[in-house]
């Protein structure tokens, strides 16, 4: 949807569809929430690779963020949106697994230690990479993805 969103606005010649062109050339409109974006702008920018963004992984479930390679999503559990979603998010992580895949969670707490944070998850992604290259983890399935502003960039190993 962003994608059609983006080419419906290069054919507008007004401001606003200017502006939007320009957040969507910086990157803005590939996260959810403003917490979203924080996290990738101050963790995954800041100590790259970066991750992925939004990537559909079944039919009903988009991830906040994903290094396909390693089979390893990330999710920000922000404060508002995760307060009573136990059940939810436990149901979430346990599709996820079934699928394949590692799910990280992140909290706001886990941002006061950004270069830690940073170097605990791409240590994970390097050891999830290591054995899927191995054959000793399989790799999971990716489907098909809408048009993206972005195309996928972790569908190979990143070491």
């Amino acid at each position: 949807m962003p994608a059609e969103l983006v080419h419906a606005w290069q054919l507008l010649t007004h401001a606003g569809a200017t502006r939007l062109l320009r957040m969507a050339e910086a990157g803005d409109l590939e996260h959810e929430s403003v917490a979203e974006r924080t996290v990738y702008r101050e963790v995954f920018q800041a100590f790259p690779p970066a991750p992925d963004c939004q990537v559909w992984l079944a039919p009903d479930i988009r991830v906040d963020y994903a290094y396909l390679a390693a089979g390893m999503v990330l999710e920000y559990l922000g404060e508002a949106a995760h307060a009573h979603s136990v059940d939810r998010d436990g149901t979430r992580t346990y599709a996820l697994r079934r699928l394949g895949f590692d799910m990280f969670g992140i909290t706001k707490s886990m941002l006061k230690d950004k270069p830690g944070l940073a170097a605990t998850v791409h240590s994970t992604r390097r050891e999830r990479e290591q054995l899927i290259l191995d054959g000793r983890l399989p790799r999971p399935a990716v489907p098909a993805q809408p048009d993206r502003l972005t195309p996928l960039r972790t569908l190979h190993a990143l070491g």
